[in-house]
C-alpha cells in the first residue's frame, strides 16, 4: 500500500515540479488534458457531496488536487495560446 502512495506522490511531483516548462506544451493537448482533469475530479466531489456517497478523506484530497491541478494547466494552455 505504501508503494501506491509513493507512486501517486511521485506522479504529482513530477507533473509540478519537473514539468517547468509549460510553455513546450501543445495548448490543444493542454486543453484537453484540463479539461478531463476537471471533470473527473469535480464529478468524484460531486458524489461525494452532493450524493452522498462515502469517500475517504485521501480521496477527496487528492480531487480537490487534481481539480486544481486541472485549472493550472488550462491557465497555462490559455497563456501559450495568447502568446503565439
Amino acid at each position: 500500500m505504501k508503494r501506491s502512495y509513493f507512486l501517486i506522490g511521485a506522479f504529482f511531483y513530477y507533473l509540478a515540479f519537473i514539468n517547468l516548462n509549460m510553455k513546450t506544451r501543445n495548448p490543444f493537448l493542454g486543453g484537453i488534458i484540463a479539461a478531463v482533469m476537471i471533470g473527473f475530479g469535480s464529478w468524484r466531489l460531486y458524489n461525494h457531496f452532493i450524493l452522498g456517497q462515502e469517500m475517504p478523506t485521501w480521496r477527496v484530497v487528492l480531487s480537490v488536487a487534481i481539480v486544481v491541478y486541472g485549472l493550472v494547466v488550462a491557465y497555462n494552455a490559455l497563456i501559450n495560446k495568447n502568446a503565439e
